[in-house]
């Protein structure tokens, strides 16, 4: 068994690989990308679900997000005697690396949802509807599958779900606020999908793209009870209604959905890779590269702006006598004002340079571990001294101004391009700095 994903490779590695630094932490994605393959993973997490003593009439696999297909790879040799259905939503464009004949590939919209995401979650749906007490239905939930997956409730429109999502993405909203908000709009969101899956067995594989980890808020928690109820529904609409008006046509009974305890009776869910996962595993490659790391533990969110400035100070003080790396992750929110080709990521690297003073040696590297980056064709931005030395601020303010930080960042070989990864679990912040230089 082959896995499709054996290496995630940098695509313009010779011209971003220009500094000792660089060259790690290139090395320290591939090498953590290759181990902790989706592929891989799901191959390893079926073993406990179809294994000797479980026996099932018939076995359905669903999935949904940036790695749910490269998850069905993994799983796909150990189920197939049984299988009745096999269907996978991932984002338009993306193309299968192998043959399954038996697998329906389905396509769908992100990071807005679109008529092709309805379409194919509606027929994703409708082969469920059958289901017995002994049939099991994997699900491999990733990252994307709030936008990839989706059935409106009666009488909200797909107009109204993409401009409030929307809305609220370019308002700075988090995932939890945007989570909130779209389970009260869809019918397989926020544990209702759950509902439409009874009395059969579920077993959902879940790769983490959100801080914490709360399978509640990944692609929406659409087999998991809700965390967050009514009022805090109520605030979040007040919060943003001025910002997003359509807020305020959202119908106030539907805020107060509930579902009874016995719909997740027969649920199992499995988070098998996390945003953590690789935080230490590019910290443990450093390190047995002889280098000293501090891993950060806590997710990091909030604005890119306030964000940016919080690292260039860690990386300062973390600095002391000697050079020194720090490695995160989590996931910032951008606010958008302009109209150029970027994302949080790119953003991110941007401002830390812009943070940084003359004469600084540092290096830093911001990475969307799915490999696209808002709506540039990179996996994030690098940034390091000389790109301080060659851009004006009053350039960098520019470019941030018009949210077009791709565009500055790939003249000066500053963006890390991959395309698609096949996995999905937010994003990863390396940062080196070696103190100023003599002089400075």
């Amino acid at each position: 068994m082959s896995d499709p994903y054996p290496e995630v490779k940098i695509l313009n590695r010779s011209d971003v690989e220009t500094s000792v630094q660089r060259k790690l932490i290139l090395q320290a994605i591939c090498k953590s990308m290759d181990e902790l393959s989706p592929f891989r993973l799901g191959s390893d997490h079926i073993s406990g679900i179809i294994g000797p003593g479980r026996s099932y009439n018939r076995i359905y696999a669903i999935g949904f997000g940036k790695a749910s297909l490269n998850m069905y790879y993994g799983i796909r040799e150990k189920i197939l005697d049984k299988l009745e259905f096999a269907g996978i939503i991932v984002p338009a464009g993306e193309k299968p690396s192998r043959d399954c004949p038996e697998l329906r590939l389905l396509y769908g919209n992100h990071p807005i949802i679109g008529a092709e995401s309805i379409a194919s979650s509606e027929y994703l749906v409708s082969r469920l509807n059958d289901l017995e007490e002994n049939d099991l239905v994997i699900v491999l939930i990733s990252g994307g599958g709030s936008a990839l997956f989706e059935v409106p409730s009666p009488g909200i429109t797909l107009e109204k779900i993409s401009e409030i999502s929307k809305c609220l993405m370019n308002a700075g909203a988090d995932i939890y606020d945007l989570n909130a908000i779209r389970q009260v709009l869809s019918r397989v969101k926020g544990g209702k999908f759950a509902r439409m899956l009874q009395p059969a067995l579920v077993e959902s594989l879940v790769i983490s793209d959100v801080p914490g980890d709360d399978v509640s808020v990944i692609a929406s928690g659409p087999l998991v009870r809700p965390i967050i109820g009514s009022a805090e529904r109520k605030k979040i609409i007040e919060e943003f209604s001025d910002q997003c008006p359509l807020l305020r046509e959202i119908d106030e009974k539907s805020l107060d959905y509930d579902l009874p305890e016995e719909t997740f009776s027969r649920v199992r869910t499995s988070v098998i890779l996390k945003n953590g996962d690789f935080v230490d595993r590019i910290g443990d490659f450093l390190r047995k590269q002889g280098e000293n790391v501090i891993t950060v533990k806590r997710p990091i969110t909030g604005d890119v702006h306030e964000v940016s400035g919080s690292i260039a100070e860690a990386l300062r003080a973390g600095y002391n006598s000697g050079p020194v790396w720090i490695v995160a992750g989590g996931e910032t929110t951008v606010k958008v004002h302009g109209n150029g080709i970027g994302g949080r990521n790119c953003e991110l690297a941007l401002r830390v340079s812009r943070n940084m003073e003359p004469g600084e040696r540092f290096t830093f590297a911001s990475i969307g571990t799915d490999g696209i980056d808002g709506t540039s064709p990179a996996m994030g931005g690098i940034n390091f001294l000389d790109f301080r030395g060659l851009v004006s601020p009053e350039i960098v303010d520019e470019s941030l101004g018009n949210n077009d930080s791709f565009t500055l960042l790939s003249k000066y070989n500053a963006a890390i391009i991959t395309g698609y990864t096949g996995t999905n679990v937010s994003d990863i912040f390396i940062g080196y700095y070696g103190g100023k230089q003599i002089g400075e």
